[in-house]
Parts: C-alpha cells; structure tokens; sequence
C-alpha cells in the first residue's frame, strides 16, 4: 500500500471545528538518551475526527518529517483505521479500548491501539482477545508503531508502560500480542524487553477459521502473516511498570487546555 503525500481529505481543514483535539493527557515521560520529554494521550470517541484527519495526511507528514520507511507508514494506517473503527464500536459500558498517542516536540511520535472490542462468533459476545477462551482475564495488544526512532529513544517502552497501567486499571491479568516476522522480528526483542514472553518455541501461521474470535469491525491481519504469539503476566506486567518509570520518569502533574490541531501537531506544510 501507498499513500499520497498530496492527498488532503476534503472534509477536514485544520480551520474546522471538528480538528479540535481533545484527548486526554496522561503523564510525559522523559525519553531516553537526552533525547527530549513525551507526553501521553488516550484518545476517545471525540477524537474520532483527529485519527481519521491525521490518517488522512499521513503521506504530508512523512514526507515533511523526512521519513521514508513505507513499511512503517503501513502499519501506522492500519493502527489509525483500527483505532477509529474500535472507538466507534465501543459500547459506553465496556469503554475498554485503548489509542494512546505519543507526542513530542508538537509532533506525534507514536501509537499504540488495544484492547480492540472483537465478537466470538459462537457465543456472540464481546471479547478482547483473540484467542479462545481467554477473554474473561486477558486482553490483546492490538497495534503498537513508533518513529523518528533515530531521533527519539523510549517512545514504544514508554506506550507500553501507559498501556500495562490502564490494563490494569480494566482487571485484566494478561496481554496477548502477535508479533509479526520477519518484517518486524526486531519487535520480538523489544516486547521481551517490555515484559511479554513467546507463548510457543514456533513461529505460527495466523489462520483464523469459523468459530473462532475474530475483529468485530474488520479484518486487521493477513492470512500469509507469520507471526511469534506472546504474552505478558500479571507478574511481568507489574514489574515492567515499576523499571521502566523509573527510568524514564513519568510524571503525571501535567494540565490539558483543548488545542487547536494545527497549534498542537506540524503536519501540515503551512
């Protein structure tokens, strides 16, 4: 998949109302390396029109930013569409799901989307993890991609420390996560690193047949896609918290004022 570097959406301008962002922050933390502070918003239904905006001028933003890894770009797409279509299907007594944004220097540096509501077609019910029969205690890490990663060091440990706190905050005991090779093999280390281990020795194929859980709003995978299954422990969850905040000082005294997109985000040209 390509995206247009020129394409706008004709809908959305940074002058409209609808561009207004107002997601909520939740902590910064500073990066590693020197390498500046971040700050952390979970996004909600009413930045629906921002994820749709942003995905829209993915293109200009590479482009502006200097950043050519088309792979990345395509991953970052599909995170967006998720994370609008997972919003907008979300119940307001299961309000679960998870798009945090990573910003630094007005300039978002990475996403993350969990906790996407899917439906067991046999029992018909919601579920937040793909794999039978753990949807009661465990929950699925959906989407996570970061870049400027040459410029900006802790960015994806820092989302998945925000993310590990409000897995908890939901009562979930586990996060499953498919890491997908060999294109992202080096996201095998990095969620090692995070707290998650392989559930098999084997890379495995991800084919899921009738009956099985699957996304509610879409299909966000491909059949070919070899992927290393893994998950993170109640245990390692905890601990992975406590190590990585200390390290990168997060800090949850920060204060919000609703911003204007283009005051808040260098995404366009102008």
């Amino acid at each position: 998949m390509r995206i247009n570097p020129n394409f706008n959406h004709p809908n959305l301008s940074l002058n409209n109302n609808k561009t207004s962002f107002k997601a909520v922050p939740k902590a910064s933390y500073k990066l590693f390396k020197d390498t500046g502070d971040m700050v952390i918003y979970q996004l909600n239904k009413s930045d629906i029109p921002f994820l749709e905006y942003f995905r829209q001028n993915l293109g200009v933003f590479f482009k502006k930013h200097n950043i050519s890894d088309e792979s990345r770009c395509e991953i970052i797409d599909k995170a967006l569409e998720a994370g609008v279509d997972f919003l907008k299907e979300e119940k307001e007594s299961q309000e679960k799901v998870k798009v945090l944004l990573a910003v630094s220097d007005k300039k978002p540096c990475g996403l993350l989307v969990g906790n996407g509501l899917k439906i067991d077609q046999r029992s018909g019910k919601y579920v937040y993890s793909s794999r039978k029969n753990r949807a009661k205690s465990e929950t699925e890490l959906d989407f996570l991609s970061t870049w400027d990663s040459d410029k900006r060091k802790g960015v994806g440990s820092a989302l998945i420390d925000e993310y590990f706190r409000t897995v908890k905050q939901d009562e979930f005991n586990s996060v499953y996560v498919r890491s997908e090779v060999p294109q992202y093999s080096d996201a095998i280390d990095f969620y090692s690193r995070n707290g998650f281990r392989k559930i098999s020795g084997d890379y495995q194929k991800l084919c899921l047949k009738k009956g099985d859980s699957n996304y509610l709003t879409g299909e966000y995978f491909d059949s070919k896609d070899l992927v290393a299954p893994m998950k993170a422990t109640a245990g390692r969850i905890n601990s992975t918290i406590a190590s990585t905040s200390k390290a990168m000082e997060r800090n949850e005294e920060i204060s919000h004022l609703d911003t204007d997109l283009f005051e808040l985000f260098s995404i366009n040209d102008k």
